[in-house]
């Protein structure tokens, strides 16, 4: 009825054959893990566009069901456009956008880091329910005046 699961070690094998297979700059710094469905990528790669471009073709290997990406970015240039993407936070009066990690995978959003106040932690998860497709805002700010 449905179809096999893939074994980890297939789909393991497959993503870093996709990411290491040429598309990305040898500086690029990729470890896959992969637990019944779920793939883990993490790592280090020099622009915010290879970490997006290397999420978005990790899920379409078959057998990856969910993606926890946990990529690191080395060039503070392309976190900083990154934190403009998500400007709506840090003009909705949230002092602290620097320690805010706003992570979303399908329709759910984690929000990670540290605030100044629980108004800032409020209206962060205002913000990201705003993001286009979100209907789950997990807040694990942590407020520290």
């Amino acid at each position: 009825m449905f179809g096999k699961m893939r074994r980890n070690e297939e789909i393991q094998k497959d993503v870093e054959e996709i990411l290491n297979g040429g598309s990305f700059p040898n500086s690029a710094e990729f470890i896959v893990e992969a637990k019944d469905g779920v793939v883990t990528l993490s790592g280090v790669v020099d622009k915010l566009v290879q970490k997006l471009d290397a999420e978005t073709v990790a899920k379409l290997v078959p057998g990856v069901i969910v993606l926890i990406e946990q990529i690191k970015v080395r060039d503070e240039e392309t976190i900083a456009g990154w934190r403009h993407e998500y400007k709506s936070i840090k003009t909705a009066g949230i002092s602290q956008m620097q320690d805010i990690h706003f992570k979303k995978i399908e329709n759910k959003v984690t929000l990670t880091g540290t605030v100044g106040s629980l108004y800032e932690k409020e209206e962060a998860t205002r913000q990201a329910w705003k993001t286009q497709g979100v209907e789950i805002v997990f807040n694990e700010l942590v407020v520290a005046p």
